[in-house]
């Protein structure tokens, strides 16, 4: 299981990992082991999807692999003057981008 933290506020976030093992007990992986980034995605930065790839064509012969999409933020300020009084340069946003 995949689930989303806020270590240190609503406006941070990271994304974490449980699983149950064969005996039924919670083995929990951390709570930030995909932790948030050093730029675009310094704020947040959760897992959102997980796409397993099947196996067929050049991966039939491969282990279980998967693709993982997540998200980020570099910051959930507005950073126009108009909204919050706050003049921020380039590159600060609230908009969330998406990765893989």
């Amino acid at each position: 299981m995949l689930y989303c933290t806020h270590p240190y506020n609503w406006s941070s976030s990271a994304s974490g990992w449980a699983r149950i093992d064969e005996a039924g007990d919670i083995i929990c992986g951390g709570d930030d082991f995909f932790g948030r980034g050093p730029v675009w995605d310094v704020a947040a930065s959760r897992i959102t999807c997980r796409l397993p790839v099947p196996r067929i064509g050049v991966f039939a012969d491969l282990p279980a692999l998967s693709l993982y999409f997540y998200d980020g933020a570099e910051c959930l300020r507005a950073h126009d003057t108009h909204h919050h009084g706050v003049s921020r340069p380039r590159g600060y946003s609230c908009e969330e981008l998406g990765w893989l």
